[in-house]
């Protein structure tokens, strides 16, 4: 009887283990591709930005 606890025990252990070892790959993956991602987005930027345009404004002479 004993042995069958132990046996239970181990399999519960590397279970838990084995699930949080596939949240923290899972963790550093996503970081990963974020941390792609947006370097990808600073090299090819390409959003039209607005320019400031500079008006003349009505109380100087032109």
């Amino acid at each position: 009887m004993l042995v069958i606890g132990n046996y239970v025990r181990l399999t519960r252990f590397f279970g838990i283990l084995r699930r949080k070892a596939s949240l923290v790959l899972l963790a550093a993956i996503l970081g990963m591709s974020n941390a792609i991602l947006e370097e990808d987005r600073t090299l090819y930027d390409n959003r039209n930005y607005l320019e400031e345009r500079e008006f003349p404004s009505y109380d100087e002479p032109h």
